[in-house]
């Protein structure tokens, strides 16, 4: 059975406590895609018996993975914010 969740976190993704709940399911794999805004980091970790291979997004990619993972869309300093944004 496919499981997804969507949730927001503050500062970093929280590897540490997918870590221990794929303890919990050992049979289960977690993969856990995030993006930081603030400071410009995202990549896709993937998480099982409480092992974390977590693969960081080049710098120069940051904007296309989420745009494509968190609909993410990219303004111009000049150009108006639309009000349903």
């Amino acid at each position: 059975c496919d499981f997804q969740a969507q949730f927001m976190t503050a500062w970093s993704p929280p590897l540490q406590a997918i870590a221990a709940l794929s303890e919990m399911f050992p049979h289960d794999e977690f993969t856990l895609d995030y993006f930081e805004g603030g400071c410009w980091f995202a990549g896709t970790a993937i998480i099982s018996k409480g092992q974390i291979d977590d693969n960081q997004v080049d710098d120069a990619d940051v904007t296309e993975f989420a745009k494509e993972n968190f609909n993410f869309v990219e303004y111009d300093e000049d150009e108006e914010i639309p009000a349903s944004v």
